[in-house]
């Protein structure tokens, strides 16, 4: 392939990854506890330098010529200091206000964890999320039921009732390499790293929710200047298949 066309195409595969990934970060500006997605590219090495054997002619010029940008990675930023704070008055949304994860039960018997604390009370006092319906997990990662009564989160993170007492203790975890945190679906993360959890030293509010790490007119941008990007590559691809065709025409009639 024409390295000319080759770049060009390159780019406009970068910039459909990128245009993906700005539009489900927008989708999910108003998601609470959302963990904005980040894309990393890189340069690819010149075809001298990526292992294939000794070319026979060389030129410096061309060895220096690189095989243009590639995606190489898409992570989660958990930068939560980032993320809006939403006044609820609702007794069931808490708030962990620092770092850490709630920990909530999949429905095949699974550990996964969120930021989200939007939580309901089923007719049975199960304590859950909202959305996934997965029940909320203790500290000795037992499922929380409430009784039916009022109910308050000390900043430790205990539930009391109003008549009960004390109920169960939420307690936040936290793990060394954040990175380790694979999407689960449904704003809940797996862990599949190898260390343990580790109780993360943050205090909780009650009637407050985390916000989403989105910033809409930041993600905005992006899309705009993705979309410009993408149409520059396109004209480029365009360009230089008329140049060819004009080539082939012209070494046609010469024959």
């Amino acid at each position: 392939m024409l390295y000319g066309l080759w770049l060009s195409a390159q780019g406009s595969l970068i910039e459909k990854a990128r245009h993906e990934n700005v539009t489900n970060n927008l989708a999910n500006s108003e998601t609470q506890g959302f963990a904005r997605h980040r894309q990393v590219f890189q340069q690819r090495l010149a075809e001298v330098w990526e292992g294939h054997p000794k070319f026979r002619h060389r030129s410096p010029m061309m060895d220096q010529l690189g095989g243009g940008p590639q995606l190489a990675d898409t992570y989660t930023d958990f930068s939560f200091d980032v993320n809006a704070i939403d006044f609820t008055e609702n007794d069931l949304d808490f708030l962990i206000n620092g770092e850490g994860f709630f920990r909530v039960k999949s429905h095949e018997g699974e550990t996964l964890y969120s930021r989200a604390g939007n939580f309901a009370r089923r007719p049975d006092g199960t304590l859950v999320q909202i959305g996934s319906a997965m029940p909320l997990l203790d500290e000795e990662g037992k499922e929380i039921k409430l009784p039916n009564e009022k109910v308050t989160l000390t900043p430790e993170g205990v539930l009391l009732g109003e008549q009960t007492g004390e109920i169960a203790r939420i307690a936040p975890v936290t793990f060394t390499d954040l990175q380790d945190l694979d999407n689960a679906g449904e704003n809940n993360y797996r862990y599949t790293g190898t260390d343990q959890s580790v109780l993360a030293n943050s205090l909780m509010r009650q009637g407050y929710l985390l916000g989403s790490g989105v910033e809409p007119v930041e993600e905005m941008t992006q899309v705009i200047s993705g979309y410009r990007a993408y149409e520059a590559n396109m004209k480029m691809m365009s360009l230089q298949d008329e140049t060819v065709e004009a080539l082939i025409n012209r070494v046609s009639r010469l024959g």
